[in-house]
Parts: structure tokens; sequence; C-alpha cells
């Protein structure tokens, strides 16, 4: 990483796109859960792909729930 300030460190940028097909068209939310399993996050969506941006969030593994009328998904990210 480059930094213009001495000392001075950019924080990461971590966006994800997520691609879920769940069926048909609907409803659909996403949660997401830090390591103490506190919900930090929470959107509802109607397309099937959804930008999250986890940017400026502390290093450490998060849980991604994804939950629709018929699936629901979760997944660990590991923000390093």
């Amino acid at each position: 990483m480059h930094s213009e300030r001495p000392g001075h460190q950019p924080k990461s940028i971590l966006r994800i796109t997520f691609n879920i097909d769940c069926g048909s068209p609907g409803f659909r939310k996403l949660e997401v859960y830090n390591s103490l399993g506190q919900r930090i996050r929470m959107e509802t969506f109607t397309s099937s792909e959804f930008r999250l941006d986890l940017t400026g969030q502390p290093k450490g593994i998060y849980l991604i729930r994804t939950v629709s009328d018929q699936v629901s998904m979760t997944q660990a990210v590991v923000i390093d």
C-alpha cells in the first residue's frame, strides 16, 4: 500500500458482489455478523445481485447470511 503521509496506513477496501440464484424473484435479506455473533449490518434487496461494501471494518472473520423465501445460505469472509 502506498501512503503519502509517513506513518499513515490507508484503510483496506473490501467490496463483495453476491450473485444469488434463489429460484424466483422476490424479497431477499443479507445479514453480516462479526466474530462475536453480533449483527453489524442488515440489508434487504429484490434483485439477484447485491454489492456489499465492508470497507473500514476491522480485521476478523465475518459471517454473511443471505435469506430468501426458499433458500438460506451462510458464508465466512476473512478481512486480513
